[in-house]
């Protein structure tokens, strides 16, 4: 059964930006903060300062100004208790267009394109400060010529010890399905799922 997200806020900036944050992911239900009836859900999102207008055991405080990441991270960790025991995965198609994701817990966190090797490592290092430099594993498809093995390079010069690179076999990873998604973001989500090997 997909879980609910429940926003008891008057910030429609907050609803809009949380329904495009956990579109796909999760059912979203935006009520006014002083609504009744909200015992039923385990956890009641509001926006700063709004907290004490709301009757619920558990409330989480979400700023609007934060990006989509952040929400959707947040989001996540609250629901789930604890971001330390998340499975962080992040892969990346390499090419001259180079597609790139991130996956917490099975849930697709973001995902984009970089036509710059150095961008996309800057991306990844960016990303992973702000979820506290949580373990992870980056994923890395063994295509796209010598690009995956300079990718390899800058990340095995800026990541820190608690990331393991593995490489993966890309064979079957650049099927197409109508989305909106380039097909390079959608070969890297395939190559994050796929288990490779630690180099």
């Amino acid at each position: 059964m997909q879980k609910t997200i429940v926003l008891a806020s008057s910030s429609f900036k907050l609803a809009y930006k949380l329904t495009k944050a956990i579109a796909g992911d999760f059912a979203f239900k935006h009520v006014k903060p002083n609504m009744k009836n909200l015992a039923k859900y385990d956890v009641v999102f509001c926006a700063i300062h709004e907290r004490s207008t709301i009757e619920h055991h558990n409330v989480i405080e979400l700023n609007p100004l934060n990006s989509l990441f952040l929400l959707k991270v947040e989001v996540l960790n609250a629901i789930n208790d604890d971001l330390v025991d998340f499975e962080c995965f992040i892969g990346i198609d390499p090419g001259n267009t180079t597609g790139v994701c991130i996956i917490l817990n099975q849930v697709l966190i973001d995902s984009t394109v970089f036509y710059s090797k150095i961008k996309l490592v800057s991306w990844i290092k960016m990303r992973l400060k702000e979820l506290n430099n949580s373990i992870a594993t980056v994923r890395i498809g063994d295509g796209g010529g010598k690009n995956h093995k300079e990718i390899i390079e800058l990340l095995k010069k800026v990541m820190p010890s608690s990331i393991e690179l593995q490489i993966v076999n890309e064979k079957n990873t650049s099927k197409k399905v109508i989305s909106t998604l380039t097909s390079h973001e959608q070969s890297a989500i395939r190559i994050a799922k796929r288990r490779g090997y630690v180099i």
